[in-house]
């Protein structure tokens, strides 16, 4: 097969965020108090369902070795005013699946995926559904300090970006979501 002759099988068109929570482990906090802000979602669409091992197999013969998502999370707060304020730098981070030739005798499969999470260790998924969840279900923790947001009650909300580029089994695309609001109250 000839990799420009190949079309790619989805759009991405229909890769949503969803289950997109943000916790927060206290509702009122001291200024000189931790506070840790938790953000979980899944990824699912087009994106999810192309990673599959037909055509981690397919992407291997035509020379597209892996596949990369980039994530951006912003954390915001509004209080009194109806302007937004960033609480922490935005948090960028990427995960990668690279498609290897594998000769792991309990495997069934010649192309098998590893999968590469922002902490850089390297994780071999016991099956598609593994793989899927290991690349696009997230949870992520944010310490930030009751100073960071300042006296009074505020509403936090989380805000997150994913974009991945053109493969053999997928055109470029990107996605958004915002999260529904926390209420925080500093004293």
């Amino acid at each position: 097969m000839s990799y420009h002759a190949w079309k790619p099988k989805l759009s991405g068109k229909d890769t949503r965020i969803e289950d997109l929570i943000l916790e927060a482990s206290k509702d009122t906090v001291r200024l000189d108090e931790p506070l840790d802000l938790t953000l979980k979602f899944r990824v699912l669409g087009g994106l999810r369902v192309s990673l599959e091992q037909k055509a981690w197999e397919e992407a291997y013969d035509a020379g597209d070795r892996f596949i990369r998502t980039y994530y951006t999370i912003e954390l915001s707060k509004s209080g009194r005013t109806l302007l937004k304020t960033q609480i922490v730098k935005p948090q960028k981070f990427v995960r990668k699946a690279t498609f290897y030739w594998t000769r792991n005798p309990d495997l069934p499969y010649r192309i098998w995926a590893l999968i590469v999470q922002e902490d850089d260790n390297p994780i071999v998924p016991k099956d598609e559904d593994d793989a899927r969840s290991l690349m696009f279900d997230l949870e992520k923790t944010t310490h930030v300090i009751g100073s960071d947001l300042g006296r009074g009650n505020h509403k936090l909300s989380a805000t997150v970006k994913l974009k991945w580029s053109r493969h053999t089994f997928i055109d470029k695309g990107s996605v958004s979501q915002k999260s529904a609001d926390v209420r925080v109250s500093c004293q």
